[in-house]
């Protein structure tokens, strides 16, 4: 099974996000595959399964971290959110701290301030 750089990196983020929404094993596997940097050989004889059983559940594992995101956004929001701050910090801007309480406050609700 051949994945790019970005994909293991993509999935890897996604796992640290919506992992809890996998079952015990996908999770393992998953673990083992993305960031332990094994090979569905590896994680076969660990389970005493088949290459293609392993590869199953990576990819079943894979859309299911997808489709979380396409539903919920939240690895994009946290992208987002990391983005802002780094740009306040880096341009010394403290105006677009006004920008970053706004979205806290009205995506999470997090942030109250008094006018």
């Amino acid at each position: 099974m051949s994945v790019t750089i970005e994909k293991k990196v993509e999935i890897s983020a996604l796992y640290n996000v919506y992992g809890a929404m996998l079952t015990d094993k996908q999770r393992e596997i998953v673990d083992m595959f993305y960031n332990l940097d094994m090979s569905l050989a590896e994680i076969a004889e660990s389970y005493d399964i088949s290459r293609q059983a392993v590869r199953d559940v990576i990819v079943r594992a894979g859309e299911t971290l997808e489709k979380a995101e396409e539903e919920l956004h939240v690895y994009r929001d946290v992208i987002k959110l990391s983005e802002i701050i780094i740009d306040v910090k880096t341009s010394g801007k403290v105006e677009r701290l006004d920008k970053i309480l706004n979205t806290l406050e009205e995506k999470y609700g997090i942030v109250s301030r008094t006018e």
